[in-house]
C-alpha cells in the first residue's frame, strides 16, 4: 500500500475510520499539496490529477454506499477545495472512473490486505467487513 491510498478494490473492505482518513488524504491532495515536492507525496504527482480524480471517485462511491454523506462539491472534477481555486475550465479535466494507479496491481491489493489484517481493529462490524474480502483479485 502506498503512502495510504490503499488499493480500489480493497476499499469496501476497511474499516470506516480507515476509509474516512483516506478520504481526508486525498482531499488534500487535490487541493493544496496537488504538486508538492514532498518525496512521500512524488508518486502522485507522476501522474496525472485526473488519477487522482478517478481514485477520489472510488472513495466516494463507497462513502456513500455506506451512508456518508460527503460533499457533492468533490464529485465535480475541476473542485479542489475552499481554500484553493478550482482548475480553469480551459484545463477541464474529463471524469475516468476507470483510471487506475499503475501501482495498484494484484500484488498490491494482497499487501494491502495483509496490512489491515495486522492493525488492530476494535470494532466487531470493521473485523467482519474485513473478513469478507477475497484473498486476491484477478
Amino acid at each position: 500500500m502506498t503512502i495510504g491510498l490503499p488499493h480500489p478494490n480493497i476499499l469496501p473492505y476497511i474499516p470506516r475510520n480507515l476509509l474516512c482518513a483516506v478520504h481526508a488524504t486525498v482531499c488534500n491532495l487535490r487541493g493544496r499539496q496537488w504538486g508538492s515536492q514532498r518525496p512521500s507525496l512524488l508518486f502522485v504527482s507522476r501522474h496525472s490529477f485526473q488519477h487522482l480524480v478517478a481514485y477520489h471517485c472510488h472513495i466516494l462511491h463507497e462513502l456513500r454506499s455506506r451512508g456518508f454523506k460527503p460533499s457533492p462539491k468533490w464529485s465535480d472534477p475541476l473542485y479542489r477545495g475552499r481554500k484553493v481555486d478550482p482548475w480553469p475550465q480551459e484545463d477541464q479535466i474529463p471524469q475516468r472512473p476507470d483510471l487506475s494507479y499503475p501501482h495498484h496491481t494484484a500484488a498490491d491489493y494482497r499487501a494491502s490486505l495483509a496490512l489491515l489484517r495486522r492493525r488492530t481493529i476494535r470494532d466487531d462490524q470493521d473485523r467482519l467487513r474485513l473478513t469478507l474480502a477475497p484473498e486476491s483479485i484477478g
